[in-house]
């Protein structure tokens, strides 16, 4: 291992990017840029389950990995409408081709209540501004879940800022991949 430098230390911004095809050319990959991004946060969710000894009056004496539970959020920093209608259920663009917001309960515009969220899933990559040093996160199957708490800030000494927040599932049956981290050249996309 090398010696701690402060020379290691990463501040890494970046942008999101639904469905890239090729990571060999340069952002955004061969997919659509979904904007500008601060605060992200990458969360394995890794569960352990723990065994315990009723005879050592319920210590624990072994632990087992039970899986992950994948999780993405970001802060979006543009109002970008691609952004917008791809991850907000009943967001859509207007015909000024800025992002529409916008509730229904009977579902009549878009999404009804109980839609599955992987009828809006995409392969979703951050990529770090600066690419080549930097990480990637790369989710196979990200499904766009808006946190219940959203709020939406508009004012004048505040940059408008649209939180975000991805569940990542399996891709499919054969590969069940979720989720990769690390450099460029070592991610894949397949």
């Amino acid at each position: 291992m090398a010696a701690p430098s402060a020379q290691n230390i990463l501040r890494v911004s970046g942008t999101l990017v639904m469905n890239p095809t090729n990571l060999a050319i340069d952002p955004p990959h061969g997919g659509t840029i979904l904007g500008l991004t601060r605060s992200m946060i990458f969360k394995s969710g890794i569960k352990t389950t723990q065994v315990t000894a009723e005879e050592l009056g319920g210590t624990a004496v072994e632990a087992y990995y039970t899986g992950e539970n994948v999780v993405f959020t970001a802060i979006l920093r543009e109002f970008d409408p691609d952004a917008i209608n791809a991850i907000y259920p009943e967001a859509s663009i207007a015909s000024s081709g800025d992002p529409l917001f916008q509730y229904q309960p009977d579902g009549a515009h878009q999404e009804r209540p109980g839609a599955r969220l992987s009828a809006k899933s995409f392969k979703l990559l951050f990529v770090p501004k600066s690419f080549d040093t930097h990480p990637y996160v790369l989710i196979y199957k990200a499904l766009p879940a808006v946190d219940e708490t959203m709020e939406i800030m508009l004012a004048f000494n505040h940059e408008v800022s649209i939180p975000v927040m991805f569940l990542g599932i399996p891709d499919d049956a054969s590969s069940r991949k979720v989720y990769q981290m690390g450099r460029r050249e070592d991610i894949s996309l397949t």
